[in-house]
């Protein structure tokens, strides 16, 4: 007796379940192990986070941290050498080319220190640490 052939449906419904059960295994064959994968993590914030902790402890005992960083007292800026005029004001503080100026963290609030940091025509040369001593003086003087 004469096999019959199946028909063409049965035929297409068949390759696309050996298609799904290919890519099913081809995944369980991974080399990673999906309980050690954090899905909303990428290698470069784990290379970030790893170089936070190699800083972190780099710094002197007598430097203020907070949440992993350095507090600052201070920063020394520059204008940047592809300024288009060379002359530059930022809240309230002129800065010319080739000049390096010293500005006084306590004299702004968080968001104007951030702004200054990532201020594209701005430079931050040096960032003037905080000791554990003005740090604990500082907020035992906002306490009160």
């Amino acid at each position: 007796m004469a096999k019959k052939d199946k028909p063409e449906e049965d035929k297409v419904e068949e390759q696309k379940n050996d298609a799904t059960l290919e890519e099913d295994h081809h995944l369980a064959d991974s080399p990673a192990d999906v309980s050690e994968v954090d899905v909303n993590e990428t290698p470069e914030e784990t290379e970030q986070e790893d170089l936070a902790k190699d800083e972190v402890s780099d710094i002197p005992d007598h430097i203020a941290v907070e949440d992993g960083a350095v507090v600052s007292k201070g920063a020394v800026y520059k204008l940047s050498p592809k300024h288009p005029t060379g002359s530059y004001w930022r809240n309230g503080i002129h800065f010319t080319a080739g000049v390096e100026v010293t500005v006084d963290d306590s004299e702004w609030g968080v968001e104007q220190v951030e702004e200054m940091v990532n201020d594209p025509w701005l430079e931050c040369v040096q960032i003037i640490p905080m000791t554990k001593e003005e740090y604990a003086k500082l907020k035992k003087k906002g306490g009160k």
